[in-house]
């Protein structure tokens, strides 16, 4: 499965991260959240192969002040 467009954005806000869009698009098809996360864990490390990276995206919601679909 090729990635065609990987989109990231992290906006911090004054107390920490306020909110994390992650966007994710492969040709024109749509992916739940989930789908997305798991996309884009394994295009990170696999990019990344020479740095350990743990992605706990649970634990990062968890400390969102907005309401996410996490």
């Amino acid at each position: 499965m090729d990635i065609g467009r990987l989109d990231i954005e992290v906006r911090l806000g004054e107390e920490g991260i306020g909110r994390l869009d992650i966007e994710v698009r492969l040709g024109e098809e749509e992916l739940r959240l989930e789908h997305k996360l798991e996309i884009f864990s394994k295009f990170v490390n696999s990019k990344i192969s020479h740095i350990p990276l743990t992605i706990q995206f649970h634990k990062v919601c968890k400390k969102l002040t907005s309401k996410t679909l996490c």
